[in-house]
């Protein structure tokens, strides 16, 4: 006698998945229909909360090393995933900040204190300055105009740092194999400061990184809640 088929929801754990496929196939009485992959806010928000712990395991080391204070003690794995979070964002936001600043230090770090307000403020008196990477090895770096003055700052591997002072209406013409470079939008004094102040950052959070590696315990029980629960979720969908 042919029945009609009736839908069967079958809840296994993950591990016994395929050993429970596996029974059901030589059952022969069961097509099997694997679920589609469960979507929604609630599945989004349990997977979100899974990667969030995951991302807090990441950071924190596994054993307390030698010498570092260890975490007090009490807090909930909640509160500790929200803590390492925000760290990570201070970390990731001082890092782009000492890659910012290194990059113009490195870049403008041989013209000294130079500072964009000065010059701005001289260009307001008809006084510019100009700041140039010239490779006067292939052509004489030449500036043209009476009232216009070279100042050679520094040489290395990349060529020839010269600063172009002159008065007039517009800024001096150069010749030569050059490439002008773009004056900074803050004081070189000011990139130093904002690359020692990132760097601080960026030890102080490792530092807490290395504390909380006492009280990871409490992240793996975190880590198993949010778990449950998106399993839970995902096949509620």
């Amino acid at each position: 006698m042919i029945t009609p088929m009736k839908k069967v929801t079958v809840l296994t754990l993950v591990s016994h998945k395929e050993e429970t496929l596996k029974a059901l196939r030589e059952m022969e009485i069961i097509h099997l229909t694997p679920l589609q992959n469960a979507v929604g806010v609630s599945v989004n928000g349990a997977k979100g909360a899974v990667a969030r712990v995951q991302k807090a395991m990441e950071v924190v080391p596994d054993k307390l090393r030698k010498g570092v204070t260890p975490a007090e003690k009490g807090a909930s794995g909640v509160t500790l995933v929200e803590e390492i979070q925000t760290l990570i964002s201070e970390k990731k936001n001082a890092e782009v900040q000492l890659e910012q600043s290194q990059e113009e230090l490195t870049k403008l770090g041989a013209f000294g204190n130079l500072d964009p307000r000065t010059v701005k403020e001289l260009a307001a008196k008809g006084i510019f300055v100009r700041l140039y990477l010239a490779d006067t090895s292939k052509d004489p770096f030449e500036v043209e105009g009476e009232c216009a003055y070279k100042h050679v700052f520094a040489k290395d591997e990349n060529g020839t740092y010269i600063a172009v002072f002159s008065k007039g209406e517009a800024p001096a013409k150069v010749t030569g194999a050059f490439t002008e470079i773009t004056m900074p939008q803050k004081s070189l004094e000011e990139y130093r400061q904002i690359e020692e102040e990132a760097k601080t950052t960026i030890s102080a959070v490792d530092e807490r990184f290395a504390q909380l590696a006492s009280v990871k315990d409490e992240l793996e029980d975190r880590l198993l809640e949010v778990t449950d629960r998106y399993n839970l979720v995902e096949a509620s969908a």
